[in-house]
């Protein structure tokens, strides 16, 4: 008899978080579930932790790839080998709650659904310390009902829900099949392709109220590396490109709708990374396989009008030191700050407003209130990017919110 639900778990490197991962898996109050572990030639103890496992439990088939394949063909080779009615796609550092599979089979079982999404917690990491500043990752909304997934695509893009992470839906393996679904060969981006290209074909998708899912996030830190990065933003690219050749081929009008309302979110991240950083738009063009690709990568960057002209020396010194980067402010400016940061190959925690959004992003990075990143307040220095006029007003709030290194920069809009 074939598993109500395959697991599929690409491995690598996680062998300090791997353990908590196979202890929720194996906990679950659904039973009828096979766990396919894939080792993706980790270099620490990640493949003996999963030995061990496999001999406490025979529901786990262990498979080793020779070589490191990305997690995108790691996933692949998993679809290939599931044999459950569902399928699901578990992240090796994060874990599910002990009745979440229970959950998402019986509701996408009994209202036949093609993807059953639901919500998680998140929390940040830095240097092994859990934070709990709030963020806006994952499905914040509530949904009733089934609707078809371009429905509930603009619905998400509407909220500003981040539906892209594969970990978070169960998908029904017939569905998954019939339209040929696998993932990307991108190291990093891979997941979002793939939900895109599921949801836009899904004819009855609902999303669970509850969070089920723990989700580790180790990169939040302003450490991470150019080269992670230059991956991100290649991800990102192509994306977009994917989606517009999605686009091309679509007929129904809200599937095309939802498309383009992703389309134009998408971009304003993509140039947000690109426009002034020609040397990540040259390695991004370096490794496209079309003319087509780098005609679009060229429309991208065009650049637009400029509002900060660049740090002064002072100021450069003060943000080459700083730990941890926050752009106040989401206006015209905020893209030429972002952009002056990228030429210094300073990464940010994220974009800060005073009032509450109205969006969740912005150029590819979170969207938060300021009084949410008080946790921040000792560590962070934080660059004003708004109209001077506001600066009195802005520096008053930070003070009172106890962040005490800033930068104001002279921008007059």
């Amino acid at each position: 008899m074939n598993p109500k639900i395959s697991v599929i778990v690409p491995v690598y490197n996680t062998e300090l978080y791997l353990r908590e991962c196979m202890e929720s898996l194996l906990s679950q109050s659904l039973k009828e579930i096979e766990f396919i572990c894939i080792d993706d030639a980790s270099t620490d103890c990640s493949y003996e932790i999963l030995c061990e496992y496999t001999e406490r439990d025979s529901r786990i088939r262990l498979i080793r790839n020779p070589n490191n394949a990305g997690v995108g063909e790691t996933r692949n080779k998993g679809i290939d080998h599931a044999r459950g009615e569902c399928l699901y796609f578990m992240d090796s550092d994060d874990t599910l709650e002990s009745h979440a599979l229970e959950k998402l089979y019986e509701q996408l079982h009994i209202n036949q659904l093609d993807i059953c999404y639901f919500k998680t917690y998140i929390h940040y990491e830095i240097d092994r310390v859990e934070c709990s500043v709030y963020a806006k990752k994952g499905i914040i909304s509530s949904y009733s009902g089934c609707c078809t997934g371009p429905k509930r695509m603009s619905d998400f893009l509407n909220n500003g829900d981040f539906f892209y992470y594969p970990c978070l839906a169960l998908y029904n393996k017939k569905f998954i099949d019939n339209n040929h679904l696998r993932f990307a060969k991108l190291k990093i981006g891979e997941g979002g392709l793939f939900s895109i290209s599921a949801i836009i074909r899904a004819k009855r998708v609902a999303v669970l109220d509850d969070r089920l899912y723990h989700y580790r996030i180790r990169s939040f830190s302003a450490t991470t590396s150019l080269d992670a990065k230059r991956d991100s933003v290649f991800g990102q690219f192509i994306q977009y490109v994917e989606v517009l050749k999605l686009l091309a081929k679509e007929c129904c009008p809200v599937a095309s709708q939802a498309l383009k309302q992703f389309l134009e979110q998408q971009v304003s991240k993509v140039q947000g990374h690109l426009r002034n950083s020609p040397k990540l738009a040259e390695f991004i063009s370096s490794n496209l396989d079309a003319d087509y690709e780098r005609h679009i990568l060229a429309e991208v960057c065009m650049p637009s009008k400029a509002y900060f002209k660049g740090f002064d020396s002072e100021q450069e010194e003060k943000i080459l030191c700083a730990h941890t980067l926050i752009v106040y402010g989401a206006g015209l400016a905020s893209l030429d700050v972002l952009c002056a940061l990228n030429a210094l190959e300073k990464e940010i925690l994220g974009f800060a407003v005073t009032n509450k959004p109205l969006k969740t992003s912005l150029y590819g990075h979170h969207l938060y209130m300021i009084d949410e990143l008080t946790g921040y307040s000792r560590q962070a220095l934080v660059i004003v990017a708004t109209n001077r006029c506001y600066h009195q007003e802005i520096e008053e709030k930070l003070k009172g919110l106890g962040f005490f290194q800033y930068i104001m920069l002279n921008i007059i809009i």
